[in-house]
């Protein structure tokens, strides 16, 4: 497990990513924006990511058994 810092914390998840291509893994955020802004910088990237926060109703998350994101057990 490797912990990002607020500075530089964007060049310190691309070099994750670069060390570990086609690897998942779970980046987690302090905050609801931040969750989204990372997300969406990751999709805007070519990375599939989805968001998910303690806001977020799990009725919500997509999946579709089909390699999509799978509903959190309990």
């Amino acid at each position: 497990m490797c912990q990002l810092y607020p500075t530089g914390w964007l060049k310190q998840l691309e070099g994750l990513l670069m060390a570990h291509p086609g690897e998942s893994g779970i980046v987690y955020c302090l905050s609801k924006r931040k969750t989204e802004d990372t997300v969406e910088w990751l999709n805007d990237q070519g990375i599939r990511a989805l968001a998910y926060h303690a806001g977020q109703h799990r009725g919500l998350l997509p999946g579709d058994g089909a390699g999509g994101a799978q509903r959190p057990a309990g």
